[in-house]
């Protein structure tokens, strides 16, 4: 009777791809919360430039009014809740690529980038892994 163990494990999951998409869905969800951070920051920093590209809008176009160059370009202050979510993400955002360097690691050896990089490549080729 043979035993599970952690190398027959390993070993089937990289002919699988199970680790591939893993860490592909990893990666997409740490740019999600890159974003999500970058939409909370600029949504913050709004107020400070908001008079600036009024400005900017009303050089190449004088006829326009302030009025109307600021309901164009209105955008709400973020709320605490959006803080949270940002301050979230921004944690979440290396707890995510710490996961996939761990995981290339663990089943294959070598960094994420080489790991996908040659998954691709032999993809491509249409030899499985």
């Amino acid at each position: 009777m043979q035993f599970f163990t952690f190398d027959a494990s390993r070993r089937a999951l990289a002919r699988s791809h199970g680790a591939v998409v893993a860490m592909v869905v990893l990666l997409l969800g740490s740019c999600e919360a890159l974003l999500m951070a970058l939409r909370f920051i600029w949504s913050a920093a709004w107020p400070l430039t908001a008079p600036l590209l009024t400005q900017v809008a009303r050089f190449f176009r004088p006829e326009l009014r302030r009025e109307d160059v600021m309901a164009a370009l209105v955008a709400g202050s973020p709320s605490p809740s959006d803080m949270a979510n940002a301050l979230a993400m921004l944690f979440a955002l290396p707890i995510f690529l710490l996961a996939v360097w761990l995981l290339a690691r663990w089943v294959y050896g070598a960094d994420p980038v080489a790991v996908l990089t040659d998954t691709y490549k032999q993809l491509t080729r249409g030899k499985d892994v």
